[in-house]
């Protein structure tokens, strides 16, 4: 999976605009069909033994101590997250915000 394409049996295709989230998970879906179809998928799914993967967050994440909230799914999943020495996981609601407070918090990543 790349930024802008995903992949399909017939071929890298464009995302038209989709989140990398969302990309990744096209792309692990076309993936798992094309493998069902060659009769290598497990009959069992992780998920039917282990569980959910990750639970819903109790309560939001937020930019910055004092930030304004990330307030929905769809905001969580087009964020940047990142972790740095000082301050811990902090989530900027897009790159040049990140860029931003990084350079002028001079914030080192873990």
């Amino acid at each position: 999976m790349a930024y802008w394409e995903y992949w399909t049996p017939d071929g890298w295709q464009d995302n038209g605009g989709m989140s990398p989230r969302e990309t990744a998970r096209r792309s692990y879906r076309e993936i798992k069909s094309f493998l069902q179809d060659k009769s290598v998928w497990p009959d069992i799914e992780p998920v039917e033994i282990y569980g959910e993967a990750v639970e819903e967050p109790d309560e939001f994440l937020w930019m910055d101590d004092g930030g304004d909230p990330i307030g929905s799914r769809e905001e969580l999943e087009s964020a940047y997250v990142d972790e740095y020495v000082e301050k811990g996981t902090l989530v900027f609601k897009n790159e040049s915000q990140k860029k931003f407070i990084e350079y002028r918090e001079g914030l080192e990543k873990v």
